[in-house]
């Protein structure tokens, strides 16, 4: 089965090698874009620019683990460019409509907000978009986890925070291939 990355930052990554050089592990990704992100900002804004690389890198997350039930994706094309509220969709292993969320925090440790990150647009538009069908939905972040203030979030929206995306990730095999998928390989 041939992956093929459709995210934009393909091609909108100005050096793939840079960004990997070193890298083997999810700390070293995110220095490297954040580095990456902040050499030219009168060419892009560097937070768009480093959360472009993450929603990639939930991509790439997806398309090799198929047969994971805990991320339970399969079929996934990352959203339009500025699409808000839903960064790809997907469905489960049995069929039901699977909405994504990408969420890019430098601090591993804090806790996703409303007030910061205006979440609760998530499961609003999934829930607009598939009208009256039961849909499931995760949140992959690079924070610690949400905030105990949105718990019924929680309640429907499954959560990859920092650690659990780690335990994915961290693998130079990972990375080896996540590069090659960013070559077009």
């Amino acid at each position: 089965m041939k992956i093929k990355l459709k995210h934009h930052f393909t091609n909108t990554c100005y050096d793939i090698d840079k960004l990997f050089k070193g890298v083997n592990t999810l700390s070293k990704f995110l220095s490297n874009l954040d580095k990456q992100s902040q050499e030219n900002p009168a060419m892009w804004d560097p937070n768009k620019y480093k959360g472009d690389g993450f929603e990639c890198l939930v991509e790439a997350i997806i398309q090799l683990n198929p047969t994971n039930t805990r991320i339970n994706i399969t079929n996934y094309c990352p959203s339009a460019v500025d699409e808000i509220g839903i960064d790809g969709s997907g469905e489960t292993f049995n069929g039901m409509p699977h909405e994504v969320q990408a969420k890019l925090s430098m601090d591993s440790t804090r806790l996703i907000t409303e007030e910061h990150e205006h979440i609760a647009m998530f499961p609003a538009i999934a829930a607009t978009k598939h009208m009256g069908k039961q849909i499931q939905m995760t949140l992959f972040t690079t924070a610690k986890d949400l905030h105990y203030v949105l718990e019924n979030f929680n309640n429907k929206v499954r959560v990859l925070g920092y650690k659990d995306i780690k335990k994915l990730v961290d693998t130079p095999v990972f990375w080896k291939y996540f590069y090659n998928l960013m070559l077009g390989k």
